[in-house]
C-alpha cells in the first residue's frame, strides 16, 4: 500500500482474493485498496503519522474491479462487506451489476445485500431501482425496510402502497 504502485494494488487485491488467507487480513486487504486514492495520515498498522501525498485512485479501483467476482457475493461476510465499502469510497459505479446481483442473490448474508443496496444507492445509479425490486420480493424485512427507505425518497408515489401493506401485515 505505501509503495503505491499499480502493481501493488493489483498484489493486495490478489491477496483478499485468496480463499486460504484470514478473513481479518483480506478486508484489510479490500480496506486499503479502498484508501488508495486518499491514504490516511497516520500508518493503518502501526497508528504512527506517516503522510504519503495524495494519488490516483484508479489502480486500486482497476485492482479490485479485476478480483470483484471473488470476493463479491460468496465467502465470509466481513470480507465482503469491505469490498462494498472499498467500492464505494473508489465510487466504482461500473460495478453496479455486481452490487444488483449481491441484492438479487437470497443466499447471501443480510448485511451484504443491505449494504450492496445503499451502495447503489450512493452513486446515485439508475440500477438502484432494480435492486430495489429484488429486495422487495426478498425474505428478509431488514432487506426490505431499506429498499422502501431508497423508495420513499426516490419515487415516494411507489412507496406509499408499500407502507400500507407493511402496516397491515405487521412485518
Amino acid at each position: 500500500f505505501r509503495l503505491g504502485t499499480a502493481d501493488h494494488a493489483k498484489a493486495l487485491a490478489a491477496y483478499a482474493a485468496r480463499g486460504d488467507a484470514s478473513d481479518a487480513m483480506r478486508a484489510e486487504a479490500l480496506k486499503q485498496l479502498g484508501l488508495w486514492g486518499a491514504p490516511p495520515q497516520r500508518d493503518r498498522v502501526v497508528g504512527v503519522y506517516r503522510p504519503l501525498p495524495p494519488r490516483d485512485g484508479k489502480p486500486g479501483a482497476e485492482a479490485l474491479a479485476a478480483v470483484l467476482p471473488q470476493v463479491l457475493g460468496k465467502g465470509p461476510a466481513a470480507v465482503q462487506l469491505a469490498a462494498l465499502e472499498a467500492i464505494g469510497t473508489l465510487q466504482m459505479k461500473d460495478a453496479a451489476p455486481h452490487l444488483v446481483a449481491v441484492v438479487a442473490n437470497e443466499s447471501a448474508p443480510e448485511a451484504v445485500r443491505a449494504g450492496a443496496l445503499k451502495a447503489l444507492d450512493g452513486f446515485d445509479s439508475p440500477d438502484v431501482l432494480r435492486a430495489v425490486d429484488a429486495a422487495e420480493k426478498s425474505k428478509s424485512a431488514a432487506l426490505r425496510l431499506a429498499a422502501l427507505q431508497i423508495v420513499a425518497r426516490r419515487a415516494p408515489a411507489r412507496a406509499v402502497p408499500v407502507v400500507r401493506q407493511f402496516a397491515a401485515e405487521g412485518s
